[in-house]
């Protein structure tokens, strides 16, 4: 949290890489700080070629370097490597592996997933609790068959979801109208 304190406004986005480090079924401002507070990895650096070029930037562009952090595989890919891709924050947080149960959280604070999580999004929520009641849905015993049918099933017992078959998840009409046309979308860092 202090080295993303050191470094100008608009450089860094909040971030979640683990659903396991999330208490409950809200991501809050006031979790998501005691992320930080606990020494857990919790912003992004999100940069343009301008921002590249302020003091503290660079130095910590430089130290990357020195890392070979610009040589890893999905770093290496990208022009320039420390920029991310656009990305849409999702309104809930699943967790994409479980052995009875999959995660889903509640995006309130709007954190970026990392490749570690899925994040869903309702294009046009038809009202404003539909966020919740897609979560509370998505956590019934309902939702978990649904997710269930379709993860995939790994050794003892690990059940994995994949983003093109939790994509179509039958979601019943009455928990989010149709107009909400929910999306997966997945972060890849």
């Amino acid at each position: 949290m202090d080295e993303k304190n050191q470094l100008p406004d608009g450089t860094c986005v909040r971030a979640v890489s683990r659903i396991r480090d999330l208490p409950g079924d809200v991501l809050s401002l006031i979790e998501h700080e005691k992320l930080g507070e606990d020494g857990l990895r919790c912003w992004l650096l999100k940069l343009d070629s301008s921002a590249a070029q302020i003091p503290e930037i660079k130095k910590l562009l430089d130290e990357g370097e020195s890392e070979g952090i610009h040589e890893r595989h999905l770093c290496r890919v990208r022009s320039p490597w420390y920029a991310l891709e656009r990305i849409t924050v999702p309104d809930l947080l699943i967790g994409p592996m479980g052995k009875s149960r999959f995660r889903v959280v509640v995006n309130d604070v709007g954190a970026i997933p990392t490749n570690t999580l899925y994040g869903l999004r309702l294009r046009n929520p038809s009202s404003p609790g539909a966020v919740n009641h897609l979560a509370q849905w998505l956590s019934s015993e309902e939702g978990q068959a649904a997710l269930r049918s379709v993860a995939r099933q790994h050794g003892d017992g690990l059940l994995k979801l994949e983003p093109g078959p939790l994509s179509v998840v039958p979601v019943p009409a009455g928990i989010v109208e149709l107009q909400c046309n929910a999306k997966i979308s997945t972060r890849l860092s």
